[in-house]
């Protein structure tokens, strides 16, 4: 069943951080910013600190299908700079 309530990263593989465009710095828990993705099992191509350019926010509550995994919201969309 889908509860459709952000995504879930499976956090053995990502590290999601959520920064502000404008001065690189993360945000805090729940504000919007711009999506940034760090690899943790590539070994021949990996990312480090990818700038996805696009806006998101962590998802902070508890999701109803019971996973624990950390998750961002919804994707909103190219950040303004």
């Amino acid at each position: 069943m889908s509860h459709k309530e952000g995504l879930h990263i499976f956090s053995d593989v990502f590290y999601p951080e959520i920064i502000d465009p404008k001065t690189d710095q993360e945000v805090k828990e729940g504000e919007s910013g711009e999506l940034v993705i760090t690899t943790l099992t590539k070994q021949a191509i990996p990312l480090i600190r990818y700038r996805t350019a696009t806006s998101s926010a962590s998802a902070t509550d508890k999701c109803k299908c019971g996973q624990d995994s950390p998750r961002i919201s919804k994707i909103k969309g190219r950040p303004t700079i």
